[in-house]
């Protein structure tokens, strides 16, 4: 399977945070989501900022555009990444990440809900 998408203005709409979320500066934020076969995946941008994201969900990034890093809130290593163009990763639902962007990030963003996982799980071990 292919995704494919205009790279246009076209479906984007602001996305903002709550106000408690920001670290530094008043980072805009902006969202395309996107239909793929019934997954909630979709298109976001942020210009320069620091903020937290908290995960209800996990969700599996990759950076189209930009930069920046992230540290796992509460990590005892305080570990920091950085993601450029062309990286992927991973963030656990339950989690809160530090996002800091120096100019502007866009990335693409599919969302597995918990729940589902863990009823698809369930299900499973009901066939057995």
């Amino acid at each position: 399977m292919s995704i494919q998408f205009q790279d246009d203005d076209s479906g984007w709409h602001d996305s903002p945070l709550p106000q408690n979320w920001w670290r530094i500066c008043n980072p805009k934020f902006r969202c395309r989501p996107l239909s793929i076969q019934g997954i909630d995946a979709g298109l976001w941008d942020a210009t320069a900022g620091q903020f937290e994201w908290r995960y209800t969900d996990d969700e599996l990034v990759f950076i189209l555009a930009g930069a920046v890093f992230v540290r796992e809130m509460g990590d005892k290593y305080e570990t920091l990444h950085r993601l450029d163009v062309g990286d992927s990763m991973q963030f656990p639902a339950g989690t809160r990440w530090q996002w800091t962007v120096q100019e502007y990030v866009r990335k693409f963003y599919v969302i597995t809900p918990r729940k589902s996982l863990l009823r698809r799980i369930f299900n499973f071990g009901k066939r057995l």
